[in-house]
């Protein structure tokens, strides 16, 4: 097997509706992490232990902002939180996880290899928004957090955004993919991490 390697980019947006997209995705995906922290900080503060990874993954996918990203993406954020609070819980050498801001952003992630070749279309990755939003039920619900509504109200069409994948690795194993957020979202920065 051959070595992990990583690169990254600065992202370039020059549609700004993609920009409001992927900003869009980026709060959602912090609402994820937040509400899978605190599922695991409710458990360890009642009995001084974390539900296993699999059963955060069943619980929460009936959260609100679970249901707007794709189980695919929500899967890999609920595995974040659930290592910071298990590096906490397990090793005893880090502070416990605190939550992100109300109005910050987290990264869009997936690192599962079978995960990302479905996802592959041609050379870029798609990220899509669940079948629920793309269907258009999404908006007969009301939202508290104000992001969201307005995002689900402005009438932006996006279904999907993708990422090209850079020439010197479009034949490698792609293990994971990261879209991190900087700056507030000014910009974005992706990271693949792959097989050599």
């Amino acid at each position: 097997m051959g070595k992990f390697k990583v690169l990254k980019y600065n992202l370039r947006i020059k549609n700004p509706e993609t920009r409001v997209f992927l900003k869009f995705l980026c709060h959602v995906a912090k609402n994820v992490y937040n509400n899978a922290l605190y599922a695991l900080r409710q458990q360890y503060f009642s009995d001084k232990t974390i539900p296993t990874y699999f059963n955060l993954n069943k619980f929460m996918k009936d959260s609100e902002d679970s249901k707007i990203m794709n189980s695919f993406i929500t899967v890999c954020i609920n595995r974040e939180a659930h290592n910071a609070m298990s590096n906490f819980v397990h090793h005893k050498v880090f502070k416990m996880p605190k939550y992100l801001p109300k109005k910050g952003y987290f990264s869009l992630i997936t690192e599962d290899g079978n995960v990302l070749r479905k996802l592959r279309v041609g050379n870029t990755i798609q990220f899509p928004l669940s079948n629920l939003v793309r269907t258009g039920k999404i908006k007969e619900k009301k939202y508290e957090d104000k992001e969201v509504q307005d995002f689900l109200d402005s009438g932006n069409k996006m279904e999907y955004f993708y990422i090209k994948i850079p020439k010197v690795i479009e034949d490698k194993e792609i293990k994971r993919l990261s879209i991190i957020p900087k700056f507030d979202c000014r910009y974005f920065e992706v990271s693949f991490t792959y097989v050599d």
